[in-house]
């Protein structure tokens, strides 16, 4: 199981295609993300041939940010990312990669921490190069609702006016809250954005289920506690009667 790092970023990455026809594709909306970022903090992208991409830096509550968009098309992006952090030292659990998202409703925002790839062939190479501990940001574009038809959705048409504005939208959120996670970490970032994105109703669910999650933890660590009392008090129990055995051994001899 991955530890949680609750660090704040020191490489974003927003997974995409390069080239005009890709630019306002579902498959390119971590890219939309980067570039908004940027254009909030001032900065400009600069192509980086060593990396294998475009680069972009940002300051952030005093924390020096870059953003990157690999140009390698999307299944080599894990190539980009590992010259970057092997230049300038980063480590995976620093890294927040951005990606399109199927199993999310369009403009739905998620940060998660850790895990597989879903299919994804930018985070199954970025994984490949830097392991799978590293943050994501999880962007909604829903599902065509057929698997054949999943590649064209993604990478072929352009996404409709009004999906977009959601997605757009929903980055902005995410970016009105950096400020918080560049100073706060994570955890309490994510619960943030998390709940933004429920109704009233759906919020107090996910009360219920936090609550439920934290119950069912502590009785484990509980229960835990009390396996590991148990066994110590059995290794004294049967160190006391090796005493004992050899006591009443020594005890025969002397008496023969």
């Amino acid at each position: 199981m991955a530890i949680l790092s609750n660090n704040p970023p020191k490489l974003i990455v927003g997974l995409g295609n390069p080239g005009a026809e890709y630019q306002y594709t579902r498959h390119n909306v971590g890219v939309w993300f980067v570039h908004s970022l940027a254009r909030r903090f001032g900065a400009e992208f600069k192509l980086e041939k060593k990396f294998q991409g475009e680069l972009a830096e940002i300051v952030v509550k005093g924390h020096k940010v870059r953003l990157l968009f690999p140009t390698t098309f999307m299944n080599l992006s894990g190539q980009s990312v590992r010259a970057v952090c092997n230049y300038y030292q980063i480590e995976a659990e620093e890294i927040l990669v951005a990606h399109d998202e199927l199993d999310l409703s369009v403009g739905d925002m998620r940060l998660k921490f850790s895990g597989g790839h879903g299919g994804h062939n930018g985070l199954r190479d970025t994984s490949q190069h830097m392991g799978k501990d590293y943050w994501r940001l999880r962007i909604g574009v829903d599902h065509p609702g057929n698997k054949k038809q999943v590649s064209n959705y993604l990478t072929k048409n352009k996404t409709p006016r009004k999906e977009e504005e959601l997605i757009l939208v929903g980055i902005e959120k995410v970016i009105n809250l950096f400020e918080n996670l560049m100073q706060d970490g994570y955890e309490k970032t994510m619960h943030t954005l998390h709940q933004q994105e429920l109704s009233p109703e759906q919020q107090v669910e996910e009360e219920k289920r936090l609550a439920a999650k934290k119950a069912k933890k502590e009785a484990w660590l509980k229960k835990k506690a009390e396996a590991n009392a148990e066994k110590k008090s059995s290794e004294v129990n049967s160190e006391s009667k090796t005493v004992l055995a050899l006591a009443l051994e020594r005890a025969k001899k002397e008496e023969e």
